[in-house]
């Protein structure tokens, strides 16, 4: 009975939290942390202190480097490429979101690429929901591929925390598995996504729409998504009102078979970066982070290059976790010194905005859950050992619930990994199913998905009647499940 209740206040801090995003979801996580113990008796579990940390480091450099211009400057190239190669935008555009994400770490830098999609698919008569859906599931991926994701730097950390149970992997040997595990569900959703929904021909709803001379107009882009409207279909990182704001609209645009109230465009041109000139420094931040990024891998794949400590009479040599905090401290500080960048500007950006509510999510859900899992571990240990050894895609299924719980692949992993390495999931198994971390497409309410229906003039890309029938359900179930399967053939191979 007692078992029951406190797994109801896990569930009920988790669903309330996550209507009032991230760092809602830390503070009410907290509510359930003091339940635990003043009402339970139950012993404090441990913050996660070192992701913590790690993820801060990797934060601050990207927001520097976003201050710096280095983001645009790599949004730019993304958007040369589709413009060369219109015809294969359903491809090309979620291979382009998942690019980005692996490179700067996070999923948020998507935004920017929406309205540009969006148009070069509604020029060449190219259904928008393809790649605009594919897109936004893609730029998710990517998070499990990125050596200075949020996500990666916490299973690294947590892998280094529990050696004794297995091999402590390095993320050279991480990413050997999930980058071309992410990138075959990525692949996979790509090209179920070239035929999916009716030809705008041959769609009548799209059709009737297009009768309507305003409609007409506005869907092929006579007015165009401003950077203001980037901001305002950004939920997650300007706050909870803006959550439900753009919840309601996009239900409303589902329910409606359109999404074109949620972004009224005011620029009279076109959304690119084409044309836009970077100075010096802004070219100079992007190499200077990729150093960083290249300094990180290169110490993580030759462990000799680490300097060695004696502690406790143990030589060791420097932890990954610490290595990615220097790595990105100094990546940051150059930018900061070398790229002309403006102090007051680097925490006002997006990138910032996102990393401290993914930190503050990944403090409150992840203190509670270790509060919880460590009083019960001898028992779980018990009934639940066996069964997680011999089928370990039964952690995945647990890990992918609880990611659409906190909307968080690094809160989820933090909350879940741990508990399956105790349980008895060997290491490799943990890394093979990386990809089942994102499980947030399951409803409609994340911020890139919320914005993508946004950024959908054409109506196609939306929330169905039904609410689980969106445009994301069947991308991001055929990405994550090919992704790890994907995982599992490699980890049986190389690890």
């Amino acid at each position: 009975m007692i078992l029951t209740l406190q797994i109801v206040v896990i569930l009920a801090c988790l669903l309330l939290g996550t209507h009032y995003g991230g760092i809602g979801l830390g503070l009410i996580s907290g509510v359930g942390l003091v339940i635990f113990v003043f009402v339970f008796g139950l012993t404090p579990g441990e913050p996660p202190v070192s992701v913590m940390l790690t993820i801060l480091a990797v934060i601050g450099c990207a927001s520097v480097l976003q201050s710096a211009g280095g983001l645009d400057v790599m949004m730019q190239f993304a958007e040369k490429i589709l413009r060369k190669h219109p015809k294969y935008i359903t491809i090309l555009a979620p291979l382009t979101t998942r690019t980005l994400t692996v490179l700067c770490g996070t999923g948020h830098v998507v935004y920017t690429m929406f309205p540009i999609i969006d148009e070069i698919a509604i020029k060449n008569n190219i259904r928008p929901e393809r790649p605009m859906a594919a897109s936004s599931v893609a730029s998710q991926m990517g998070i499990t591929a990125s050596p200075v994701s949020v996500a990666t730097v916490s299973l690294v950390t947590i892998l280094g925390a529990h050696a004794g149970v297995g091999q402590a992997y390095s993320i050279p040997q991480i990413l050997m598995i999930s980058l071309p595990a992410s990138l075959s569900g990525v692949l996979v959703a790509a090209l179920w996504s070239m035929r999916r929904g009716k030809d705008l021909d041959d769609d009548p709803e799209f059709q009737a729409r297009i009768a309507d001379p305003e409609q007409h107009a506005y869907i092929y882009g006579v007015e165009a998504a401003t950077s203001e409207d980037v901001a305002l279909l950004t939920p997650e990182l300007v706050g909870a009102d803006a959550v439900g704001g753009a919840r309601s609209s996009a239900a409303g645009s589902g329910a409606g078979g359109s999404g074109s109230a949620v972004v009224s465009g005011s620029g009279g041109s076109q959304a690119t970066l084409i044309g836009k000139t970077f100075s010096r420094e802004a070219f100079l931040s992007t190499w200077i982070f990729f150093a960083g990024i290249a300094a990180v891998v290169l110490l993580g794949a030759f462990e000799n290059l680490r300097p060695t400590f004696e502690v406790d009479g143990k030589s060791s040599a420097l932890s990954m976790n610490l290595v990615i905090q220097m790595a990105m401290l100094v990546a940051g500080a150059m930018i900061l010194l070398f790229c002309k960048v403006k102090p007051a500007e680097i925490n006002n950006g997006s990138v910032f905005k996102a990393g401290m509510t993914a930190i503050f999510a990944v403090f409150g859900v992840a203190w509670m859950a270790d509060t919880f899992f460590s009083a019960h571990l001898s028992a779980l240990q018990t009934s639940l050992a066996g069964m997680v050894h011999d089928q370990p895609w039964t952690y995945a299924i647990v890990l992918f619930v609880v990611s659409k719980l906190v909307n968080s692949q690094a809160a989820a992993l933090v909350a879940v990994a741990p508990i399956g390495l105790a349980l008895g999931v060997e290491p490799a198994m943990i890394i093979a199913f990386f990809g089942a971390s994102y499980g947030y497409f399951i409803l409609p309410t994340y911020p890139s998905d919320l914005a993508c229906i946004g950024f959908d003039r054409s109506g196609t890309t939306r929330i169905g009647r039904y609410v689980i029938n969106h445009s994301f359900i069947i991308p991001g179930l055929i990405s994550v499940f090919t992704s790890c399967v994907m995982g599992y053939a490699l980890v049986t191979v190389f690890l």
